[in-house]
């Protein structure tokens, strides 16, 4: 239903508790930018979106797939 690059805007995602977010071309999956979260309070904030309703109905499930790319300092 979605597929959002992140190559013009942060296409409506925003900051989960306290977190930041912003757009970065540090490590896109695929083209020049992807969503940067930053300055979390813990590790349970980060980025969210509101789905719409008539797309997305209460009571039923749903697959969610996604790719993350994690850095790591060694």
């Amino acid at each position: 239903y979605f597929h959002d690059t992140f190559e013009a805007d942060n296409c409506d995602w925003q900051g989960h508790g306290a977190a930041d977010i912003a757009l970065s071309g540090r490590i896109p999956y695929q083209g020049t930018n992807a969503l940067l979260v930053q300055n979390r309070a813990s590790a349970r904030n980060g980025a969210e979106k509101t789905l719409p309703a008539k797309a997305f109905q209460a009571g039923k499930e749903y697959r969610q797939h996604r790719t993350i790319a994690k850095r790591a300092k060694i």
